[in-house]
């Protein structure tokens, strides 16, 4: 037996004698005891019984005499000890938690004021969030957003759907307002694209987006907002509203190059009354153009009969289910069929295209339900769609491929009309078939006739020689010669205008300078400025050669210089060599900001679908087009 053992062995006689210290927690005196229970400076040891001095109740002594001669005892009392403390701080901080103090519980449940900082910039995430996802108002009273808040932000509450319409939304508008003009100051020539539109209450709009590159050569797209339009939609009076829209927002109609539309004869009107160049839509020309082709009789047939059998699929769950599993035991693509819409010829395509995929599943299906025999396509039908699917699908990527405006698109016209023309359209004696061939004439006339003035020949010529992909790769030698002498008399008009208003400015200042007090000084005055003018008129037939001749060794200079790959960004070139055309890069800079097509504002009312529903209906105009106007530009 060792010497812990030994001395561990408790006397009975101690234990029977001792009393146990009364009123204390400390786990210590488990193993001591009192002789006497007057004697607050003593213990003894019930293991060993060593007399052990506590002055006062003090017990480090019995943890020191523990410690050094029972090690055992000790660990376990140390352990017993710790895990009391640990019971002991749970309780408190449980009652602490419990029993917040008066300060503590006021602020717990008290709510920001609506007008402090905290609160009004979580109205205005809330707003942001609004306006760029075009949530209904009614969304903030909604029970469950309400309660999202109050577990992210107790303190925040949440405003009613008026104080966000009537104070936040104009708040955030008037911001992005100010940030939107002035993004529009540093525009030099811009260009536009408009359409009208009327939503699901019948109340008419005008969309307007302007379009022009940026001083670091970024094509940049602003929407100014839908403009409630209640004027008959004659052609006069969408120019005067284009005219004080663009000068609510401090831009020139004289800096305007051209605007982009469909072919609606009061667009035309439009453009005659601003006095602006037109440019067709691209994607409405060649939605006009197919449509025609789509009018053939046989096509207009195939087209007929192909969507019935769609439809007994698209409106049977069984049959669609049949189908998939058809698709699986012949190893077909597991795609499903598509309905065309009526206004998208592209949708039509795709349904022809798709069908001819899924013939062989598709019969497979119908021959199984003798009711539905009628609806199998014959073989001469089936012949049709195949040659008008030869026709339509390539020619359905280039819709899409012209919709952006991000990235230049007026300059690829000219070369995806001759594309058009020399590849896709293009008529292939002996392989064609005589549907075939109608169809290619038929829709490249369609589109031929939408670019064949030669106002609008040659604005695209310039477009075109202006992008280093083409330059006059597809410009005829005698449209480039046009093209050149367009741009010089372009300049000659500028410079000329722009000397004159420097004469007049320091006519001006020299006639301010000269004494007009009497009579003799008004002769010397009249004097001074006809001497001024003599001088000005050679300073600028001066300037006006040097600016000539500066464009025209930069236009030789830009054509002896070879094109740059249809993969590089003509933007980036220009920035890169805009200090070397001083003068052709400001007409690139004009002209390239042009969209080919006007989805850009047709988009925009995509959106106005989300904001004017049948249940939400009753919104004021002007709240409309703040909506509209946040969803586009709110991140700028």
């Amino acid at each position: 037996m060792d010497a812990e053992q030994e001395s561990s062995a408790p006397s009975s006689t101690a234990n029977h004698i001792l009393a146990s210290k009364k009123n204390t927690s400390s786990a210590v005196w488990s193993h001591f005891g009192l002789k006497d229970v007057s004697d607050k400076d003593s213990a003894t040891c019930k293991l060993c019984s060593r007399d052990i001095k506590t002055p006062g109740g003090n017990t480090s002594n019995l943890w020191h005499h523990l410690r050094d001669n029972h090690p055992h005892a000790y660990s376990e009392t140390n352990k017993t000890k710790n895990s009391k403390q640990e019971s002991n701080f749970q309780q408190i901080s449980a009652k602490f938690k419990t029993q917040p103090s008066i300060v503590g519980a006021f602020d717990k449940v008290k709510k920001w004021d609506i007008n402090s900082n905290p609160a009004v910039i979580t109205h205005r995430a809330i707003g942001h969030w609004v306006a760029k996802d075009m949530i209904s108002f009614s969304a903030v009273e909604k029970p469950g957003f309400r309660q999202l808040m109050q577990q992210l932000q107790p303190k925040y509450q949440v405003p009613s759907r008026t104080y966000f319409k009537q104070k936040i939304i104009p708040a955030i508008y008037n911001d992005v307002e100010a940030t939107v003009k002035g993004i529009l100051g540093t525009a030099d020539k811009l260009s536009f694209t408009t359409d009208m539109w009327t939503l699901i209450n019948m109340e008419p709009y005008m969309s307007l987006t302007v379009h022009f590159i940026e001083q670091d050569w970024k094509l940049k797209s602003i929407n100014l907002g839908a403009i409630p339009f209640n004027d008959d939609h004659t052609g006069v009076n969408m120019a005067e509203e284009i005219k004080v829209t663009l000068q609510k927002w401090n831009l020139k109609l004289d800096d305007v190059i051209s605007g982009t539309t469909d072919n609606a004869s009061n667009n035309s009107t439009m453009f005659t009354a601003l006095e602006k160049q037109q440019l067709s839509c691209f994607g409405h020309n060649l939605d006009l153009a197919v449509n025609e082709g789509l009018k053939i009789d046989t096509v207009s047939r195939a087209v007929r009969l192909v969507r019935v059998a769609v439809d007994t699929f698209t409106r049977s769950w069984k049959k669609s289910r049949d189908l998939n599993i058809k698709q699986k035991e012949l190893n077909f693509p597991e795609h499903k069929l598509i309905h065309d819409v009526a206004t998208r010829w592209g949708s039509t395509a795709n349904m022809i295209h798709r069908f001819l995929e899924q013939q062989q599943p598709v019969n497979s299906v119908l021959f199984t339900d003798r009711k539905h025999w009628h609806v199998m396509p014959d073989t001469a039908i089936i012949r049709c769609l195949e040659q008008t699917d030869n026709v339509l699908f390539p020619l359905s990527k280039l819709t899409d491929t012209f919709s952006g405006d991000q990235y230049v698109t007026v300059s690829a016209l000219v070369p995806v009309l001759e594309y058009l023309r020399g590849t896709l359209l293009k008529i292939k004696e002996g392989d064609d078939s005589s549907l075939e061939i109608n169809l290619k004439k038929t829709i490249l006339k369609s589109i031929q006739k939408r670019y064949e003035s030669e106002k609008i020949k040659l604005f695209l010529s310039i477009c075109t020689y202006l992008d280093p992909r083409f330059k006059s790769s597809y410009v005829s030698d005698e449209m480039v010669v046009k093209v050149k002498d367009h741009l010089l008399s372009i300049l000659d008009e500028e410079i000329q205008v722009q000397e004159i208003i420097d004469v007049e400015e320091k006519m001006n200042e020299e006639s301010d300078k000269v004494g007009l007090s009497n009579s003799n000084s008004n002769v010397c005055g009249s004097l001074t400025i006809i001497l001024l003018q003599i001088e000005k008129k050679k300073k600028i037939q001066k300037t006006e050669l040097t600016d000539r001749e500066k464009l025209k060794r930069e236009l030789h200079l830009y054509e002896d210089n070879e094109n740059i790959s249809s993969t590089e960004d003509p933007l980036a070139w220009w920035k890169k060599n805009e200090f070397t055309y001083q003068k052709l890069s400001k007409f690139a800079k004009r002209y390239l900001s042009v969209p080919a097509t006007s989805c850009a504002s047709e988009r925009l009312f995509s959106g106005a679908g989300l904001i004017a529903t049948k249940t939400r209906n009753r919104l004021h105009p002007d709240t409309v087009n703040r909506m509209l106007f946040l969803s586009k530009n709110i991140d700028l």
